[in-house]
């Protein structure tokens, strides 16, 4: 049995928590902590968990294994550290660091202790952006040319200013750090690292100090161009194309995923007829667990790893610095030990 102390214990470590809790007896939730005293008192009771007055106290703990970080975005660097400083196993959700160089001290971090390191980018575990790659991999498409994407949701209209998630610093170009982001790690799974990078961000009907509108324009090495928007105060939207030579392929989706409700995928050849493909529920919050639980104990890999991670930070760095200049290009740094 793996033994968790949560860190960061708002909707999403709950739901954590929850996919933890199905896998026990392999996964248990045992101790816990968030400044806010009532927030840890509510989580120990329904997880039955050990609450913590700090995280060295939660870090110190002989019973933990690995921490499960559900923080504020600016905090996953330093925490990591604490927690590989520890020997503790991490699993932090994305982004992983808001800034190429924390990502890089946090991954050296865990290389240097020798712990597992797992970032909770769960949408690369959905079963349409595989089905997307294999389509690729046979040829099916042709050589690829381009590909669009949105991923939008109203959840920044329902935001105060007392949330974290509501200030520019944690959540810099509005939808980009916690909605953009899987597109940026979609795009990097399928079409590799990014040459050139253009955005521009807007806020047009905010009340926070966030923007609710981003567009970003991308050339990858390969060739491959793209386009991806994410805004913040729009209904659900979940749209990927690639088109190829031969064909495209174009996932869609209204709502979020869930077993009920499964997205469309359509690979439509130059020449015949499109077909509809089945996309197959994948519960990706649970089997990033899983996967996280199988590399701690040596029988396989995490589903995103710190190096993957670190790309995605790097991108979005080079984006928020472009939308910062007006759309001026950018590169992003993909210097250093990936």
């Amino acid at each position: 049995m793996i033994a968790l102390g949560f860190v960061g214990l708002g909707w999403w470590g709950r739901e954590l928590a929850r996919a933890a809790s199905a896998l026990r007896p392999r996964l248990r939730v045992a101790r816990c902590f968030s400044p806010i005293e009532n927030e840890r008192g509510d989580f120990a009771r329904e997880f039955g968990a050990q609450p913590c007055a700090s995280l060295d106290a939660l870090l110190a703990a002989p019973d933990v294994d690995a921490v499960i970080l559900a923080t504020p975005h600016s905090l996953h660097g330093s925490q990591i550290e604490a927690a590989a400083g520890a020997r503790k196993h991490v699993f932090v959700e994305k982004p992983m660091t808001l800034a190429a160089a924390d990502g890089r001290r946090a991954l050296a971090a865990c290389r240097a202790r020798g712990v597992t390191l797992a970032v909770g980018h769960n949408r690369r575990l959905l079963a349409g952006p595989a089905h997307i790659r294999q389509a690729i991999a046979a040829g099916r498409l042709g050589t690829v040319l381009h590909a669009e994407a949105n991923f939008s949701t109203p959840e920044g209209l329902r935001l105060d200013d007392r949330h974290w998630r509501a200030r520019a610093a944690e959540s810099p170009g509005g939808a980009l750090a916690p909605l953009g982001i899987h597109v940026i790690d979609m795009f990097h799974f399928l079409f590799g690292e990014v040459e050139r990078v253009s955005a521009m961000t807007a806020r047009r009907t905010m009340t926070t100090e966030l923007d609710d509108t981003a567009a970003v324009l991308l050339r990858y090495r390969s060739g491959v161009t793209g386009y991806f928007g994410s805004l913040y105060a729009t209904p659900y939207t979940s749209e990927f194309t690639v088109y190829g030579s031969a064909g495209k392929a174009s996932l869609h989706a209204t709502r979020p995923d869930a077993p009920e409700d499964r997205p469309t995928l359509d690979l439509q050849p130059v020449d015949g007829s499109p077909e509809r493909i089945p996309v197959p529920w994948v519960d990706t919050t649970r089997r990033q667990l899983e996967c996280f639980a199988d590399a701690i104990e040596g029988k396989g890999a995490v589903a995103v790893d710190g190096e993957d991670a670190l790309r995605n930070v790097a991108l979005l760095e080079a984006i928020l610095a472009s939308a910062a200049s007006g759309g001026r290009p950018e590169t992003p740094d993909y210097r250093g030990d990936f």
